[in-house]
């Protein structure tokens, strides 16, 4: 499922309260209760960093668990920005579906319109 609400917010929201607010409202409407629940970050070696720099996390709410990747790919949603800002492909990156989103609202595009029109290009093929 997806909440919308850390979008629609005029300022940027600590993550911690992010996922906090997502756990109260899971138990909330009694879709899980809090005892079975246990929210966890998913992130990538780039989020994985801001872990070191003070003030940004809490320590104490830090527990790191590493999971190797069976398959190798070096495919990231950095890879995938970067590659869109500089009309490349992403066909074999991403999923079709996350590929039209992007496309549809015009995502992550830094310079103009035609480098974007070049990646959608590069996409269908």
């Amino acid at each position: 499922m997806v909440d919308s609400w850390e979008a629609s917010q005029s300022t940027y929201q600590q993550t911690l309260a992010v996922l906090c607010r997502i756990k109260n409202c899971l138990c909330k409407e009694r879709l899980l209760s809090e005892d079975s629940l246990k929210l966890m970050l998913v992130c990538s070696s780039d989020v994985l960093q801001s872990f070191s720099i003070p003030g940004v996390w809490i320590p104490e709410q830090v527990n790191i668990e590493v999971v190797d990747e069976l398959v190798s790919n070096q495919i990231s949603s950095t890879r995938v920005r970067d590659c869109i800002s500089r009309g490349l492909s992403i066909k074999y990156l991403t999923a079709d579906e996350v590929i039209d989103y992007i496309r549809d609202n015009h995502l992550y595009l830094k310079s103009n319109e035609d480098k974007w029109e070049a990646a959608c290009y590069a996409a269908q093929l």
